[in-house]
């Protein structure tokens, strides 16, 4: 995500972990990266549920991504 205008790490981080999930940062590069774990049972249905969240925050941060098909 560096370079995309309008992320900012700290905000996506704390909006999603106001709607019950919590990322934890990268560190497997410069770039700015986050990574998703799990603790406990998940089921499909919970990542339906964060990838809509994800989308959510970023429009709500006017991050937009071009998605490849």
């Amino acid at each position: 995500m560096q370079g995309v205008p309008g992320f900012e790490f700290q905000k996506f981080y704390d909006a999603l972990k106001s709607r019950g999930f919590v990322i934890y940062p990268g560190k497997v590069s410069q770039a700015q990266c986050f990574r998703i774990g799990s603790i406990g049972d998940v089921y499909p249905e919970d990542m339906t549920q964060l990838v809509g969240h994800i989308s959510e925050v970023l429009k709500t941060m006017g991050v937009r991504l071009a998605v490849a098909s």
